[in-house]
């Protein structure tokens, strides 16, 4: 087979032709197949006349979505004049020698070649990477989507983008492939599944440089709450629902899926996720966050997908560089408040708009998840030793309130799963404040130290920290108090990178009251949290490992007693 081989930096070869002289005319768009046309209208006798495509188009077999929705349908492959897959809004080609720890290419080759007609006509084959046909598919859907957001908002990258398969890793991803400064998307293909083929991906992968042009940076921030990873959600949530627009599905990746052992896909939209509850589990599954509240929002009848499409471009076009959940939010009623004062929605939906955004938290989102109101799910802890001791807190802080008459409160680590490497945590406890940190540069990354707090225990494994009256710290009734999470290194050598899954709960006892654990139901503790997700927690008796220490701190510390 003959190829192509793509030097750096190729850009569209052609554009979209001028004007045509004739009857009156009226440029349409259509979302799909994607184009544009010309169409001649009789205005006098109301009728249609002809419709011309605006731009030059090949043809190609491609998936409409996936292999799991259909079979494969011969479509134009518009913007192509040539025998390049390249057009105004990208071109694509094959990895050839993948280095997956630099994200590297030895060589970027188009395999596909246009027969005599000038088509690209080949048929799928998900386990070689010698694929042509995955160029085609990536080529009609990147064109897809880049001409919707052309049409629709006016933002077209500054070049055309390029899109790359046969990357050898089983993962997508948007970004500067070998550092060169230029950023393109990433397929990989693994085990017969090649993530080009699964339309949901390449529109989230599209998603991301959407963000990405519009100045909105991925990568995590930090602040007096620790460390915060919602730009980064914020970038995985808005991709999705980028994805969703085009599909009008909830369910994201359900053939990519297959690839991670995941057959029912690999997000779901419909899972209503809220903050802050859901900050801290990972990136993608934070996301949800924001997911799920565009899919409700597209799901309300009374609003709708293009709708929503409005609202999602315009509040992300408004956030800065490094947007948190609160801005995520106030965006969305500014964007809402602005539609309606253009005239473009009405009183009910600008409502429905925000209702919406309170129900799921997202409107006022803070970083402080109340335990009195139940027990946490599963949240991410990880460290890095190399880094000297690089510790990471949680984005998350949680607080209790001790009202008048209470003897006791319980902040419970229930589970604490270590994933990989040794690993450890550090229970930071400040009394009427969140507990504060300080960003400190480190010689990778900055680390976050809490500088504020009253008392510290470290230790690995469940384990149970309790204030009572005559301990040490004393508990002081009518207040609240908040607990800070961070990973912990235990002395075990040769751990470079540590990982674990963590879940935490707390209660509150009075003198009318005694400290119900999560599987004594029905005694009646009128200031307990609610049990765990995902099962029972663990009992007092497996609280291992605890090492603990309490001392007064000068740097801010309130001094105890």
């Amino acid at each position: 087979m003959g190829s192509r081989r793509r030097e750096a930096g190729p850009h569209a070869s052609g554009a979209p032709r001028g004007n045509r002289p004739g009857p009156p005319e009226l440029a349409v768009h259509r979302r799909s197949p994607a184009g544009a046309w010309h169409v001649f209208v009789d205005a006098h006798a109301e009728r249609f006349l002809r419709a011309d495509s605006l731009w030059n188009a090949a043809r190609g077999r491609v998936y409409l979505e996936s292999p799991l929705h259909g079979g494969v349908t011969t479509l134009e492959l518009p913007g192509i004049d040539g025998e390049l897959l390249e057009g105004p809004y990208g071109w694509t080609a094959s990895c050839i020698g993948t280095d997956p720890n630099s994200l590297d290419c030895d060589d970027l080759v188009q395999l596909a070649e246009p027969n005599e007609d000038g088509d690209f006509l080949y048929d799928p084959d998900p386990e070689s990477f010698d694929d042509p046909f995955a160029e085609a598919q990536l080529y009609y859907h990147l064109a897809l989507i880049s001409r919707w957001f052309d049409t629709e908002y006016g933002f077209v990258h500054d070049e055309p983008l390029p899109g790359i398969v046969a990357f050898d890793v089983a993962n997508a991803f948007f970004g500067d492939l070998g550092g060169d400064g230029r950023y393109e998307i990433v397929f990989g293909k693994t085990e017969g599944i090649d993530l080009a083929y699964d339309a949901d991906v390449v529109y989230h992968e599209f998603g991301h440089s959407v963000l990405h042009g519009l100045g909105i940076d991925s990568g995590p921030i930090a602040d007096e709450y620790g460390f915060d990873r919602a730009p980064r959600a914020l970038h995985e949530g808005s991709s999705d629902l980028i994805a969703v627009l085009q599909t009008d599905d909830p369910n994201l990746g359900e053939y990519t899926g297959a690839a991670f052992g995941e057959g029912d896909g690999i997000r779901n939209l419909e899972d209503d996720l809220k903050c802050p509850r859901a900050i801290g589990a990972n990136d993608h599954v934070e996301g949800i966050i924001w997911g799920s509240l565009g899919w409700n929002l597209i799901d309300d009848p009374l609003l709708g997908p293009e709708l929503v499409g409005d609202l999602l471009y315009g509040a992300t076009s408004s956030w800065p560089s490094a947007p948190t959940w609160a801005i995520a939010g106030q965006s969305l009623v500014e964007t809402a408040s602005d539609l309606f004062d253009a005239g473009l929605i009405t009183a009910a939906q600008s409502d429905a708009v925000i209702a919406h955004g309170e129900e799921s938290g997202v409107i006022g989102c803070g970083r402080v998840l109340a335990l009195d109101e139940g027990a946490a799910p599963l949240y991410g802890l990880w460290h890095v030793a190399w880094d000297e001791g690089y510790t990471t807190p949680l984005p998350l802080q949680f607080s209790l309130h001790a009202p008048a008459g209470a003897t006791s409160v319980d902040f419970r680590l229930d589970d604490f799963f270590v994933a990989a490497g040794a690993l450890g945590w550090k229970i930071f406890m400040r009394r009427g404040e969140h507990v504060v940190f300080e960003t400190v540069d480190g010689p990778t990354y900055p680390h976050h130290e809490p500088v504020i707090y009253d008392d510290v225990v470290n230790g690995s494994g469940p384990y149970q920290y309790q204030l009572r009256l005559a301990g040490d710290p004393p508990l002081e009734p009518d207040a609240t108090y908040y607990f800070a999470l961070t990973s912990w290194e235990p002395p075990v050598e040769g751990e470079e990178f540590g990982v674990a899954l963590v879940s935490v709960s707390g209660y509150v006892q009075d003198e009318a009251t005694r400290v119900l654990w999560p599987e004594e139901e029905g005694s009646g503790c009128a200031g307990c949290g609610g049990s765990i997700s995902g099962g029972a927690a663990a009992p007092a008796v497996l609280l291992v490992l605890m090492i603990s220490v309490r001392r007064r701190f000068p740097r801010g510390g309130r001094p105890v007693p």
